[in-house]
C-alpha cells in the first residue's frame, strides 16, 4: 500500500475535517505558545483578527492555503514545516480525543448557559424569550 509521510494511504481515511483542524489548530497553538506570543500579537503579523487567530487553534474553522501560509509566515516557519507539526499531531490519536472531549463540553456548557439565559429573559419578559405572537 502506498503511504503518505509514512503514514498508510487508508488510515488517511479514517481522518475527518474535524481531526484535521483541530491537528493544525494544536500546531499552532503549540508554536504561537513557544515563542510567547499571544493571539492578538500572533493575528497582528499575520494580518488577521486575534478571534480568528483562537478559532483555527480550536479548529472551529478551515483556513485557506494562504491564511496557513501567513500564520507559518507569523510563526517564522514554512508552510511545509507547519504541515509537517499537524501531520505529526494527527499520529497522536489520545491528544486529539482530548481535545475533541474538551471542544464538545464547551459547546454542551455554551447550550446550557444560552439555555438559561433565555429562561431569565422569558421570566423578564413574562413570557417565551423569543417574544409574543
Amino acid at each position: 500500500m502506498a503511504k503518505v509521510r509514512g503514514t498508510k494511504i487508508a488510515d488517511v481515511a479514517d481522518w475527518s475535517e474535524s481531526d484535521i483542524h483541530l491537528a493544525f489548530g494544536l500546531a499552532v497553538r503549540v508554536r504561537r505558545a513557544r515563542l510567547g506570543l499571544s493571539q492578538e500579537a500572533l493575528g497582528f503579523g499575520a494580518g488577521m483578527h486575534r478571534n480568528y487567530v483562537g478559532y483555527v487553534e480550536r479548529g472551529e474553522v478551515n483556513p485557506t492555503l494562504f491564511t496557513m501560509s501567513r500564520l507559518a509566515d507569523a510563526l517564522g516557519i514554512t508552510l511545509a514545516e507547519l504541515l509537517a507539526e499537524a501531520d505529526a499531531r494527527l499520529a497522536d490519536h489520545e491528544t486529539l480525543d482530548r481535545r475533541r472531549e474538551k471542544q464538545q463540553r464547551r459547546r454542551k456548557l455554551s447550550r446550557v448557559a444560552g439555555h438559561a439565559v433565555a429562561e431569565q429573559e422569558r421570566k423578564r419578559r413574562g413570557g417565551p424569550a423569543w417574544g409574543s405572537l
